[in-house]
């Protein structure tokens, strides 16, 4: 199993970015869209069994108590 972290940070708009780590994901956003907006920071943590093409959807709260993914 593959083990990965992605980090999301979007904004009220919709706009994203993504990265392997938190800063690499707030920078992208900050050129890619415009730093100076407030965000919503996601960290997804996942265990991938290896070779297998899997879709995920999931949807995260306006409370931080987390989120749930599943297989589409």
């Amino acid at each position: 199993m593959a083990e990965l972290e992605v980090w999301i940070v979007v904004d009220a708009d919709g706009d994203y970015a993504v990265g392997t780590d938190e800063d690499t994901a707030v920078e992208r956003f900050a050129e890619d869209v415009g730093g100076d907006r407030p965000t919503r920071r996601i960290k997804v943590a996942l265990k991938v069994p290896l070779p297998a093409v899997l879709e995920l959807v999931g949807e995260v709260s306006a409370e931080p108590e987390g989120a749930e993914l599943r297989a589409v």
